[in-house]
């Protein structure tokens, strides 16, 4: 029991606000029921050793957390575990006593035993209650019905366009607000209009009311009368003449503004002519400048490629050709003169140029181009030249180049007699896997040098 007194000492969830019950006995409390402490009828009641009564909480409320106290009677020291026990046969006493409903005063006429009193209480419907909404007034609950029927902060759901509003602004909500309400159209008096399409009902150019006052149908023309729109059909039949003159006028004036605009048309169509003459004009001369510019690049980078020493410094990107040409390639070097003036020659590398059962072979020719003094030199064409593919390994102590002579004999004239006399060379320059080999190229280029040896009579 003790130590239900303890936990009860550190409960401090509950509700209660005095320890006894404020009820009223019929016939009264008699003394001995009623705590010493509250003055209220003993609830849970808790008997000490001395022989005094309390009830539990008011004893909860002395005691704390101390585990000694002093009876509030007799002040007799307390052990809390084992000097104070529950008295449960003088709280069924209590609990069968007859009580009146506290809300007697208010009517209810209901009598019974305590044990019962919270039970009728929570249902009693003479108890007061005060308004949910939160108008303030109370009432009893047997009237909560009538109460909330009239209550002005009741929330109440419209009929027309379902939303809410309490009930002292529904009239607020149905003359100003709510959008699906039917009302009245102020200018021609019909009914059931909603207040959202009444925009439209009385809209001067798409509206349907025959009191709205709109433009005239021939206000486009120059009529600038304003009727109502059920009056429109007679308005447009009294005025059928001066609407047909004010069309005329009109026709009249869009024909001489389309002639103007005609005759400023011929002129801009003209303009345009001549501006796109021009523009052609103007392209053309741009082509043949184009076309003059290119010659003259095409010849500077002739004449910045061409040399008229005898000598040719050719670096050849093998790797880079044979990509663009599945492997078979064909490279021919730029071209260099003897002298100036001089023969016209050039190189022309075939890497597959000879091909035998078991190797290919790289082929170098020496060809003669027909060049820009050749009416001033003597044909047939005769000179040896000497070929030189540069070894090209890191040391250049162990570089061993590789050198041949090409005999030029008998070469005629570039573009006349057998196209095969125009060029000398070597069949068998070098096997290809050789030429390719890290000696002779590095990272696929290799570098050969042409020079013309013997100047030719």
């Amino acid at each position: 029991m003790a130590d239900s007194v303890r936990s009860c000492s550190n409960d401090t969830s509950s509700t209660e606000v005095t320890g006894g019950y404020d009820a009223e006995f019929e016939p009264a409390l008699d003394p001995k029921y009623i705590c010493p402490v509250c003055l209220a009828a003993l609830r849970s009641p808790l008997q000490t050793k001395c022989g005094h009564r309390f009830c539990k909480m008011c004893m909860q409320k002395i005691i704390g957390p101390r585990p000694y106290t002093k009876c509030p009677v007799d002040k007799t020291w307390l052990n809390v575990k084992s000097d104070i026990f529950d008295d449960v046969a003088f709280e069924r006493e209590i609990l069968s006593m007859t009580v009146l409903c506290s809300n007697v005063r208010s009517g209810c006429e209901w009598r019974g035993d305590l044990r019962n009193l919270q039970s009728h209480s929570d249902t009693c419907l003479f108890a007061k209650l005060v308004c949910p909404n939160g108008c303030e007034e109370q009432y009893l609950r047997g009237k909560t019905e009538e109460h909330l029927g009239d209550c002005p902060l009741h929330l109440l759901d419209c009929t027309h366009c379902s939303e809410s509003f309490i009930r002292k602004d529904e009239m607020n909500h149905k003359l100003i607000r709510c959008p699906k309400y039917p009302i009245e159209c102020a200018e021609c008096g019909h009914r059931g209009i909603l207040r959202e399409q009444m925009g439209k009902h009385i809209d001067v150019e798409e509206g349907d009311c025959p009191s709205s006052v709109v433009p005239c149908t021939f206000k486009a023309v120059g009529c600038d009368q304003k009727i109502k729109r059920c009056d429109l059909p007679a308005h447009n039949k009294d005025e059928l003449s001066n609407h047909l003159h004010l069309v005329l006028a009109q026709s009249l004036t869009y024909k001489a503004q389309l002639k103007e605009q005609s005759e400023a048309m011929e002129v801009c169509h003209e303009q345009c002519h001549q501006l796109k003459s021009s523009f052609e004009q103007l392209n053309r001369n741009l082509n043949e400048k184009d076309k003059l510019l290119n010659q003259q690049v095409e010849r500077i980078s002739l004449l910045e490629n061409t040399n008229y020493n005898g000598h040719l410094h050719w670096k050849i990107d093998l790797k880079s050709h044979m990509c663009r040409n599945n492997s078979t390639t064909c490279i021919v070097s730029p071209a260099f003169y003897t002298s100036q003036p001089g023969y016209k020659l050039c190189a022309r590398l075939e890497t597959d140029g000879h091909v035998t059962r078991n190797s290919t072979y790289t082929s170098l020719f020496i060809v003669l181009q027909k060049g820009d003094y050749d009416d001033q030199l003597h044909f047939p064409f005769s000179t040896t030249c000497k070929v030189t593919l540069f070894d090209q390994v890191k040391n250049t102590h162990e570089r061993s180049d590789f050198t041949t002579i090409i005999t030029c004999s008998n070469m005629s004239r570039a573009g006349m007699g057998n196209t095969r006399d125009q060029f000398r060379g070597r069949l068998k320059f070098m096997q290809t896997d050789l030429l390719t080999s890290s000696r002779f190229c590095n990272d696929g280029v290799v570098f050969v040098q042409i020079n013309v040896e013997f100047t030719p009579l």
